[in-house]
Protein backbone atom coordinates (compact mmCIF):
# COMPACT_ATOMS: atom_id res chain seq x y z
CA UNK A 1 0.00 0.00 0.00
CA UNK A 2 1.07 3.42 -1.04
CA UNK A 3 0.04 6.91 -1.08
CA UNK A 4 -0.98 8.07 -4.48
CA UNK A 5 0.50 11.34 -3.80
CA UNK A 6 4.36 9.70 -3.84
CA UNK A 7 3.16 8.47 -7.42
CA UNK A 8 0.91 10.67 -9.13
CA UNK A 9 2.23 14.13 -9.35
CA UNK A 10 -1.67 15.42 -10.45
CA UNK A 11 -4.86 14.46 -12.20
CA UNK A 12 -7.24 16.84 -14.62
CA UNK A 13 -10.05 16.07 -16.90
CA UNK A 14 -11.14 16.75 -20.46
CA UNK A 15 -14.83 16.68 -20.72
CA UNK A 16 -15.93 16.06 -24.43
CA UNK A 17 -18.44 18.84 -25.94
CA UNK A 18 -21.81 17.26 -25.84
CA UNK A 19 -23.90 18.12 -28.50
CA UNK A 20 -26.57 17.15 -31.26
CA UNK A 21 -23.91 16.55 -33.65
CA UNK A 22 -21.19 14.62 -31.46
CA UNK A 23 -23.39 12.28 -29.51
CA UNK A 24 -20.91 9.18 -28.51
CA UNK A 25 -22.78 5.81 -27.06
CA UNK A 26 -19.70 4.33 -25.68
CA UNK A 27 -15.73 5.40 -26.16
CA UNK A 28 -14.20 2.12 -27.95
CA UNK A 29 -10.79 3.54 -28.89
CA UNK A 30 -9.25 6.84 -28.13
CA UNK A 31 -5.91 7.80 -30.24
CA UNK A 32 -4.03 11.16 -29.77
CA UNK A 33 -2.28 13.04 -32.82
CA UNK A 34 -0.30 16.50 -31.83
CA UNK A 35 -3.26 18.29 -30.54
CA UNK A 36 -6.24 16.33 -32.01
CA UNK A 37 -8.17 13.60 -29.98
CA UNK A 38 -9.73 11.02 -32.22
CA UNK A 39 -12.67 8.97 -30.45
CA UNK A 40 -13.93 5.80 -32.21
CA UNK A 41 -17.59 4.77 -31.24
CA UNK A 42 -17.97 1.56 -33.23
CA UNK A 43 -21.99 2.15 -33.66
CA UNK A 44 -21.60 6.23 -34.44
CA UNK A 45 -18.18 6.44 -36.02
CA UNK A 46 -14.92 8.54 -35.61
CA UNK A 47 -15.07 12.02 -34.24
CA UNK A 48 -12.20 14.28 -33.83
CA UNK A 49 -11.72 16.49 -30.43
CA UNK A 50 -9.55 19.09 -29.34
CA UNK A 51 -7.29 18.35 -26.11
CA UNK A 52 -10.13 21.09 -24.26
CA UNK A 53 -12.33 18.56 -25.33
CA UNK A 54 -14.12 21.19 -28.17
CA UNK A 55 -15.80 19.27 -30.96
CA UNK A 56 -13.90 19.59 -34.25
CA UNK A 57 -15.56 17.16 -36.78
CA UNK A 58 -17.31 13.74 -37.30
CA UNK A 59 -14.12 11.88 -39.36
CA UNK A 60 -16.30 9.96 -42.71
CA UNK A 61 -19.57 8.88 -41.97
CA UNK A 62 -21.80 5.92 -42.33
CA UNK A 63 -22.36 4.22 -45.82
CA UNK A 64 -21.59 2.94 -49.12
CA UNK A 65 -20.22 6.25 -50.50
CA UNK A 66 -16.37 7.32 -50.79
CA UNK A 67 -14.96 8.28 -47.30
CA UNK A 68 -17.84 6.14 -45.58
CA UNK A 69 -17.66 2.92 -44.02
CA UNK A 70 -20.16 0.45 -42.96
CA UNK A 71 -18.78 -0.39 -39.41
CA UNK A 72 -16.30 1.03 -38.13
CA UNK A 73 -13.80 -1.24 -35.59
CA UNK A 74 -10.74 -0.10 -35.24
CA UNK A 75 -8.22 2.97 -35.99
CA UNK A 76 -4.64 3.82 -36.22
CA UNK A 77 -2.54 6.54 -36.94
CA UNK A 78 0.58 6.15 -39.32
CA UNK A 79 2.48 8.78 -41.36
CA UNK A 80 0.10 11.62 -40.51
CA UNK A 81 -2.52 9.50 -42.26
CA UNK A 82 -5.82 8.35 -39.92
CA UNK A 83 -6.74 4.66 -40.78
CA UNK A 84 -10.24 3.69 -40.59
CA UNK A 85 -10.89 -0.47 -40.42
CA UNK A 86 -14.47 -0.89 -41.55
CA UNK A 87 -14.95 -4.83 -40.63
CA UNK A 88 -18.74 -4.45 -42.48
CA UNK A 89 -17.16 -3.94 -46.05
CA UNK A 90 -13.81 -5.34 -45.77
CA UNK A 91 -12.03 -2.15 -46.25
CA UNK A 92 -9.16 0.29 -44.90
CA UNK A 93 -9.67 3.55 -45.24
CA UNK A 94 -7.46 6.66 -44.54
CA UNK A 95 -7.65 10.62 -44.17
CA UNK A 96 -5.55 13.07 -43.72
CA UNK A 97 -4.91 13.45 -39.84
CA UNK A 98 -4.85 17.12 -39.89
CA UNK A 99 -7.67 18.13 -41.85
CA UNK A 100 -9.63 15.22 -41.88
CA UNK A 101 -10.14 14.65 -45.63
CA UNK A 102 -11.02 11.31 -47.70
CA UNK A 103 -7.57 10.35 -49.17
CA UNK A 104 -8.52 6.54 -50.52
CA UNK A 105 -9.61 2.93 -49.37
CA UNK A 106 -8.41 -0.58 -50.15
CA UNK A 107 -10.01 -4.20 -49.60
CA UNK A 108 -9.28 -6.38 -46.47
CA UNK A 109 -9.35 -9.87 -47.97
CA UNK A 110 -10.46 -11.63 -44.41
CA UNK A 111 -12.16 -10.72 -41.02
CA UNK A 112 -9.72 -9.47 -38.28
CA UNK A 113 -10.26 -8.72 -34.79
CA UNK A 114 -7.40 -5.41 -34.86
CA UNK A 115 -5.39 -3.87 -37.20
CA UNK A 116 -2.77 -1.21 -36.96
CA UNK A 117 -0.89 0.51 -39.66
CA UNK A 118 2.71 1.14 -39.27
CA UNK A 119 5.43 3.07 -42.30
CA UNK A 120 3.74 0.76 -45.79
CA UNK A 121 2.04 -2.33 -43.72
CA UNK A 122 -0.73 -3.32 -41.92
CA UNK A 123 -0.50 -5.23 -39.28
CA UNK A 124 -3.64 -7.51 -38.46
CA UNK A 125 -4.44 -9.93 -35.60
CA UNK A 126 -6.45 -13.61 -36.45
CA UNK A 127 -10.54 -13.22 -36.60
CA UNK A 128 -12.74 -15.95 -34.89
CA UNK A 129 -12.76 -19.07 -36.83
CA UNK A 130 -8.57 -18.84 -37.76
CA UNK A 131 -5.92 -19.36 -36.38
CA UNK A 132 -4.71 -17.06 -33.74
CA UNK A 133 -1.98 -15.21 -35.24
CA UNK A 134 -0.17 -11.72 -36.08
CA UNK A 135 0.63 -11.28 -39.42
CA UNK A 136 1.80 -7.93 -41.57
CA UNK A 137 1.07 -7.23 -45.28
CA UNK A 138 2.32 -4.63 -47.32
CA UNK A 139 -0.31 -1.86 -47.98
CA UNK A 140 0.46 -0.50 -51.14
CA UNK A 141 0.01 -3.97 -52.63
CA UNK A 142 -3.59 -4.26 -51.60
CA UNK A 143 -2.31 -7.40 -48.92
CA UNK A 144 -1.00 -9.58 -51.61
CA UNK A 145 2.31 -10.06 -49.73
CA UNK A 146 1.98 -11.57 -46.30
CA UNK A 147 3.90 -12.28 -43.35
CA UNK A 148 2.60 -14.47 -40.65
CA UNK A 149 4.57 -13.23 -37.79
CA UNK A 150 3.14 -15.65 -34.86
CA UNK A 151 0.47 -18.12 -35.12
CA UNK A 152 -1.15 -20.33 -32.33
CA UNK A 153 -3.75 -22.97 -32.57
CA UNK A 154 -7.23 -21.83 -31.03
CA UNK A 155 -7.92 -25.55 -29.58
CA UNK A 156 -4.79 -25.97 -27.73
CA UNK A 157 -4.96 -22.52 -26.01
CA UNK A 158 -7.28 -19.66 -26.71
CA UNK A 159 -5.69 -16.48 -25.95
CA UNK A 160 -7.27 -14.59 -28.82
CA UNK A 161 -9.23 -11.85 -25.89
CA UNK A 162 -5.66 -11.18 -24.60
CA UNK A 163 -2.97 -10.69 -27.46
CA UNK A 164 -3.09 -7.00 -28.77
CA UNK A 165 -2.30 -4.25 -30.44
CA UNK A 166 -1.57 -1.34 -29.39
CA UNK A 167 -0.32 2.17 -29.59
CA UNK A 168 1.56 3.69 -26.59
CA UNK A 169 4.16 6.74 -26.70
CA UNK A 170 4.21 7.15 -30.28
CA UNK A 171 5.30 3.11 -30.55
CA UNK A 172 2.90 0.24 -32.19
CA UNK A 173 3.27 -2.90 -29.97
CA UNK A 174 1.96 -6.50 -29.87
CA UNK A 175 1.45 -7.92 -27.07
CA UNK A 176 2.44 -11.89 -26.20
CA UNK A 177 0.75 -12.67 -22.89
CA UNK A 178 2.22 -16.06 -22.83
CA UNK A 179 5.98 -15.16 -22.54
CA UNK A 180 5.43 -12.06 -20.75
CA UNK A 181 6.42 -10.12 -23.77
CA UNK A 182 6.14 -6.73 -26.07
CA UNK A 183 7.08 -6.45 -29.48
CA UNK A 184 7.41 -3.61 -31.00
CA UNK A 185 6.12 -3.25 -34.73
CA UNK A 186 8.81 -2.09 -37.48
CA UNK A 187 8.31 -0.09 -40.52
CA UNK A 188 9.40 -3.02 -42.82
CA UNK A 189 6.63 -5.28 -41.45
CA UNK A 190 8.23 -7.54 -38.70
CA UNK A 191 8.74 -6.87 -34.93
CA UNK A 192 11.08 -6.77 -32.67
CA UNK A 193 11.24 -7.64 -29.06
CA UNK A 194 11.01 -4.64 -27.14
CA UNK A 195 10.08 -5.51 -22.85
CA UNK A 196 10.27 -8.59 -21.06
CA UNK A 197 9.73 -9.10 -17.10
CA UNK A 198 12.96 -10.55 -15.88
CA UNK A 199 12.75 -13.44 -13.95
CA UNK A 200 12.84 -11.69 -10.71
CA UNK A 201 9.77 -10.14 -11.23
CA UNK A 202 8.21 -13.30 -12.21
CA UNK A 203 5.13 -13.92 -9.51
CA UNK A 204 3.84 -17.60 -9.53
CA UNK A 205 0.43 -18.10 -10.61
CA UNK A 206 -1.45 -21.12 -10.31
CA UNK A 207 -2.30 -21.34 -13.53
CA UNK A 208 0.08 -23.08 -15.55
CA UNK A 209 0.96 -21.07 -18.98
CA UNK A 210 2.83 -22.40 -22.19
CA UNK A 211 4.99 -21.03 -24.86
CA UNK A 212 5.03 -20.65 -28.42
CA UNK A 213 8.17 -21.99 -30.41
CA UNK A 214 9.37 -21.00 -33.21
CA UNK A 215 7.40 -23.48 -35.61
CA UNK A 216 4.23 -22.54 -33.86
CA UNK A 217 3.85 -25.67 -31.80
CA UNK A 218 3.49 -25.23 -28.11
CA UNK A 219 5.06 -26.71 -25.25
CA UNK A 220 4.66 -26.26 -21.65
CA UNK A 221 7.13 -23.23 -20.10
CA UNK A 222 6.54 -23.54 -16.61
CA UNK A 223 4.42 -21.48 -13.60
CA UNK A 224 4.61 -17.55 -14.63
CA UNK A 225 2.92 -14.51 -14.53
CA UNK A 226 1.42 -13.92 -17.63
CA UNK A 227 0.26 -10.19 -18.67
CA UNK A 228 -2.08 -7.86 -20.72
CA UNK A 229 -1.52 -4.84 -21.27
CA UNK A 230 1.85 -2.47 -21.11
CA UNK A 231 1.99 1.32 -21.68
CA UNK A 232 4.66 3.58 -21.50
CA UNK A 233 5.19 7.68 -21.28
CA UNK A 234 9.00 9.04 -21.62
CA UNK A 235 9.51 8.40 -17.37
CA UNK A 236 6.90 5.09 -16.69
CA UNK A 237 6.20 2.48 -17.54
CA UNK A 238 3.12 0.17 -16.78
CA UNK A 239 2.32 -3.54 -16.69
CA UNK A 240 -1.05 -5.28 -16.20
CA UNK A 241 -0.37 -8.89 -14.65
CA UNK A 242 -1.94 -11.91 -13.28
CA UNK A 243 -0.92 -13.09 -9.56
CA UNK A 244 -3.00 -15.90 -7.53
CA UNK A 245 -5.44 -14.99 -10.25
CA UNK A 246 -5.83 -11.74 -9.48
CA UNK A 247 -4.89 -9.11 -11.92
CA UNK A 248 -2.04 -6.75 -10.85
CA UNK A 249 0.02 -3.02 -12.00
CA UNK A 250 3.47 -3.00 -12.37
CA UNK A 251 4.35 0.81 -12.13
CA UNK A 252 8.39 1.08 -13.29
CA UNK A 253 9.33 4.95 -12.42
CA UNK A 254 12.60 4.71 -15.00
CA UNK A 255 13.91 8.06 -13.51
CA UNK A 256 13.98 6.50 -10.42
CA UNK A 257 14.05 3.02 -10.87
CA UNK A 258 11.57 2.32 -8.58
CA UNK A 259 8.85 -0.39 -8.73
CA UNK A 260 4.91 0.01 -7.56
CA UNK A 261 2.68 -2.94 -7.57
CA UNK A 262 -0.77 -2.40 -6.94
CA UNK A 263 -3.66 -4.79 -6.50
CA UNK A 264 -6.47 -3.75 -8.97
CA UNK A 265 -9.41 -4.79 -6.92
CA UNK A 266 -8.57 -2.31 -3.86
CA UNK A 267 -11.69 0.32 -4.71
CA UNK A 268 -9.76 3.40 -4.39
CA UNK A 269 -7.54 2.11 -7.89
CA UNK A 270 -10.78 2.12 -10.21
CA UNK A 271 -9.72 5.18 -12.19
CA UNK A 272 -6.81 3.15 -13.27
CA UNK A 273 -7.90 -0.06 -13.80
CA UNK A 274 -8.55 -0.12 -17.64
CA UNK A 275 -6.21 2.32 -19.28
CA UNK A 276 -7.64 3.76 -22.81
CA UNK A 277 -4.09 5.18 -23.85
CA UNK A 278 -1.17 7.42 -23.87
CA UNK A 279 -1.06 11.00 -24.60
CA UNK A 280 2.62 12.68 -24.11
CA UNK A 281 3.51 12.13 -20.31
CA UNK A 282 -0.06 11.57 -19.28
CA UNK A 283 -1.98 8.32 -19.03
CA UNK A 284 -5.55 8.66 -19.99
CA UNK A 285 -8.72 6.89 -19.11
CA UNK A 286 -12.15 6.96 -20.56
CA UNK A 287 -15.20 6.95 -18.60
CA UNK A 288 -18.72 6.37 -20.74
CA UNK A 289 -20.24 5.93 -17.03
CA UNK A 290 -20.21 9.32 -15.85
CA UNK A 291 -22.75 8.97 -13.13
CA UNK A 292 -20.67 6.33 -11.45
CA UNK A 293 -17.62 8.12 -11.56
CA UNK A 294 -19.14 10.84 -10.11
CA UNK A 295 -20.29 8.31 -7.47
CA UNK A 296 -17.00 7.18 -6.51
CA UNK A 297 -15.42 10.54 -6.48
CA UNK A 298 -17.92 12.04 -4.03
CA UNK A 299 -18.04 8.63 -1.94
CA UNK A 300 -14.51 6.85 -2.52
CA UNK A 301 -11.66 9.73 -2.91
CA UNK A 302 -13.03 13.06 -1.67
CA UNK A 303 -12.62 11.67 2.01
CA UNK A 304 -9.60 9.55 1.39
CA UNK A 305 -6.53 11.55 2.43
CA UNK A 306 -4.14 9.33 0.24
CA UNK A 307 -5.67 11.20 -2.55
CA UNK A 308 -6.03 14.79 -1.58
CA UNK A 309 -3.18 16.24 -3.81
CA UNK A 310 -3.22 13.91 -6.49
CA UNK A 311 -6.91 13.94 -7.07
CA UNK A 312 -7.59 17.70 -6.57
CA UNK A 313 -8.19 17.99 -10.26
CA UNK A 314 -11.62 16.24 -10.21
CA UNK A 315 -13.66 18.60 -8.47
CA UNK A 316 -15.38 19.14 -11.98
CA UNK A 317 -17.04 16.46 -12.00
CA UNK A 318 -20.09 18.51 -9.45
CA UNK A 319 -20.39 19.86 -12.64
CA UNK A 320 -20.72 16.78 -15.36
CA UNK A 321 -24.10 15.66 -16.39
CA UNK A 322 -24.90 12.13 -16.07
CA UNK A 323 -26.35 11.91 -19.66
CA UNK A 324 -22.96 13.83 -20.83
CA UNK A 325 -20.36 12.09 -23.47
CA UNK A 326 -17.72 10.44 -21.86
CA UNK A 327 -14.86 12.03 -19.93
CA UNK A 328 -11.10 11.82 -20.56
CA UNK A 329 -9.28 11.38 -17.23
CA UNK A 330 -5.46 12.28 -17.65
CA UNK A 331 -2.77 10.88 -15.14
CA UNK A 332 0.89 12.52 -14.62
CA UNK A 333 2.94 10.60 -12.64
CA UNK A 334 6.00 12.24 -10.80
Amino acid sequence: KFNYDELIDSIFIVRLETSESCLIDEVDKVIFFDSTCFVLDRKMGVFAFSMNGDFIQKVGGIGRAPGEYLSCYDISISDSLLYVYDNGGWKMHYYNASNYNYIDSYIQKNSVIESIVKGDYVFEKGGVGEKTNLKSKLLMHGGEDEITLFSIEPDEFDIRMHNQILTSNSKDFWIDPLRCEVYELNLDGGVTPYFKLNEPEFILAKNELKDVTSNGEIEKRGKITYFSDYYETSNHQIVKYLKDNEFWTLYHDKKRNKLYHTNMNIPYYIPFKDLDGVYNDFFVKVYSEVSFLVSFYNNEVRRNSAFKGAYSGLNELKDVNEFDNPVLIFARFK
